[in-house]
C-alpha cells in the first residue's frame, strides 16, 4: 500500500512539475532567442591576447527586453550589454571578453545574464563560451 502511495505522489508531483514548466514556455513577454546558440566554442586560442564572441539575439517575445545586467563566473571574463530596451522584433549583442594571458588549457565560463525575459529560472539567462588556450608552439605539436 505504500508504494502504491509513494507511485502516485510521484506520479502528481512529475505531472504538476512538467505543467508549471509548460506554463513558462507559454508565458508572453520578452524573450531571447539567439542566433546560433548560447553556447561559443574559441576552440584553441593563443595565450596572451583576449578572445571577443558576439551573442546576436533577437527579442522573439511580446514586450521590450530589458537585460538589468550581466556577470561572469571568474574575472577572466567581461561581458558586455545593450543598456537600452530592445524592442520586439528587434535584434542586439551581448559582447563576451575573455582574457587569455595567464589561463593556459581548457576553460569553460559562464555568463549569467539578468533581465524581464520570461526564462527558467525567471529572469536569468546563461551563455557559456568555451575552448583551449595554448602556448606558442603547443598547437603545432598536436
Amino acid at each position: 500500500m505504500k508504494k502504491i502511495t509513494v507511485f502516485i505522489l510521484l506520479y502528481f508531483s512529475v505531472t504538476v512539475l512538467q505543467a508549471q514548466q509548460q506554463q513558462v514556455h507559454n508565458l508572453v513577454g520578452a524573450k531571447f532567442k539567439f542566433k546560433d546558440s548560447n553556447v561559443h566554442d574559441f576552440g584553441n586560442i593563443p595565450l596572451g591576447p583576449q578572445a571577443v564572441y558576439d551573442f546576436e539575439f533577437t527579442n522573439v517575445g511580446t514586450s521590450p527586453l530589458i537585460i538589468t545586467g550581466a556577470m561572469a563566473s571568474c574575472g577572466c571574463t567581461v561581458p558586455e550589454w545593450p543598456k537600452e530596451p530592445i524592442a520586439p522584433g528587434k535584434s542586439n549583442k551581448i559582447t563576451v571578453r575573455f582574457n587569455s594571458a595567464g589561463h593556459p588549457g581548457a576553460f569553460s565560463k559562464t555568463v549569467f545574464v539578468y533581465s524581464n525575459a520570461v526564462t527558467d529560472p525567471p529572469g536569468l539567462c546563461d551563455l557559456h563560451i568555451i575552448g583551449t588556450v595554448v602556448r606558442p608552439g603547443e598547437e603545432k605539436k598536436k
